[in-house]
């Protein structure tokens, strides 16, 4: 599967033309950057948590690979590929390894306050919505486990 994180400006309907042929599954997010007065407009936050929960609700339980692209592969990748992976379960800590192994220059760019803007404005209304756990209740849960046994 192919994610594209471009605006339509960006050339995207010959990406769509060319998976289609090849028989490639192709989402497009359409994000016109990562600036954060762009990324903390109500209806961009939208678009990425629909297509986030769209996207982890296809891979959950299959195998298939999935290649997130923008256009240099920092920005909006970096936001986008943590925020798939902090849905898919992992910690913030386990989310910014997974994406240092995936791509180093990715994590480097992406810097820290997109990261935390993901964390306030993605997961948290996520997190509120009911369709992953919080970290904290991640943790009390297993507390709880752990003094049952």
């Amino acid at each position: 599967m192919l994610v594209t994180l471009q605006s339509v400006k960006e050339n995207v309907k010959e990406l769509q033309k060319i998976t289609t042929a090849q028989n490639i599954k192709w989402l497009h997010v359409p994000l016109d950057g990562a600036n954060m007065p762009f990324l903390q407009r109500k209806d961009v936050q939208n678009v990425l948590i629909s297509n986030l929960t769209k996207l982890n609700a296809d891979l959950h339980g299959n195998a298939e690979k999935v290649l997130i692209h923008c256009a240099a592969g920092i920005h909006r990748t970096g936001i986008f590929t943590y925020s798939l992976l902090r849905v898919q379960n992992l910690s913030p800590e386990e989310s910014r390894k997974k994406l240092k192994d995936l791509r180093e220059a990715t994590l480097k760019g992406v810097q820290d306050r997109r990261l935390e803007y993901a964390e306030e404005y993605i997961i948290a209304r996520i997190i509120k919505k009911g369709l992953i756990k919080s970290e904290e209740t991640k943790k009390k849960e297993e507390e709880d486990k752990e003094s049952m046994e």
